[in-house]
């Protein structure tokens, strides 16, 4: 069993690079070097399998038609 925090409807983690945030988020620059980051995002049940049994391009347009913040654990 899966234990999260109370109010949290996200049981899994998606670890890929930025979604659904301002794209100067995509990298840092530490002196000489540029760092590309990736993004453990929080993701409910129901986004873990859109992913796995649709791909990852059903998950963003998921994302992109939502009034929720991909980073918030809460939403439904």
């Amino acid at each position: 069993m899966c234990k999260t925090p109370a109010g949290w409807n996200a049981t899994a983690l998606l670890i890929d690079e930025l979604r659904g945030e301002n794209e100067s988020l995509e990298q840092i620059q530490v002196g000489q070097e540029t760092i590309p980051l990736l993004w453990v995002v929080p993701i409910t049940p129901y986004e873990a399998d859109l992913i796995l049994n649709q791909g990852i391009e059903d998950f963003d347009v998921l994302v992109e038609s939502s009034h929720f913040s991909i980073i918030d654990p809460s939403r439904s």
